[in-house]
């Protein structure tokens, strides 16, 4: 069972208008019951606890999101230039440990567990993040790369990267995107033998 990707925009309204219309209730049950969830941008945001956002204007923090994924999320890690510093001092500040994403990479959770990343572009990454003795670390998580588009189409299409970011899942999987040109079709699907390495 799939169900639609949250796409980028306002973190904050689009939770408010999820709780005001029963939604956020609903996309818990489906999730609960077997259905793919898929989000991008603002869109992954929603489906952690926390997160890092600019719905408010400048860059701010949202502490509740729907909670399907424990702790926080930063999408854009390398595309605004403000995120990273941004995440570290919230974190040094004690905003829940998480996980950051540069654009082009998505993270793959089935459940509440973390099965890897995957990217369209060679160089993007996902990262763990926590503080550690007073310091923040990030830890780079494998991240499986794929050229390829979703059934022949180019991996920059907004079209195929919202497919292929259902594409990659199976039952109760989260994919979470940076940007939309996130995921690309890789021909192998995750529950097969082989983790993202």
């Amino acid at each position: 069972m799939r169900g639609p990707p949250s796409e980028g925009g306002n973190t904050a309204n689009l939770l408010a208008l999820w709780r005001v219309h029963g939604l956020d209730r609903l996309l818990r049950d489906a999730w609960a019951s077997g259905a793919i969830l898929a989000g991008i941008s603002a869109g992954m945001n929603c489906w952690f606890d926390a997160s890092t956002t600019d719905s408010f204007g400048g860059l701010g923090l949202l502490a509740d999101g729907l909670g399907l994924v424990p702790g926080s999320a930063c999408p854009h890690y390398d595309g605004e230039s403000e995120r990273r510093p941004h995440y570290h001092r919230a974190l040094l500040d004690g905003f829940p440990a998480g996980y950051a994403v540069q654009d082009g990479a998505a993270l793959h959770f089935v459940g509440r567990e973390l099965v890897g990343a995957v990217a369209s572009r060679p160089d993007a990454r996902a990262y763990r993040v926590e503080v550690r003795d007073g310091q923040v670390v990030e830890e780079a998580i494998p991240t499986r790369f794929s050229a390829r588009g979703f059934e022949g189409a180019p991996s920059t299409s907004r079209r195929a990267a919202r497919l292929s970011c259902v594409a990659h899942a199976q039952v109760r999987d989260l994919v979470l995107c940076a940007r939309a040109q996130a995921l690309a079709s890789s021909g192998a699907h995750p529950s097969q033998s082989q983790p993202y390495n």
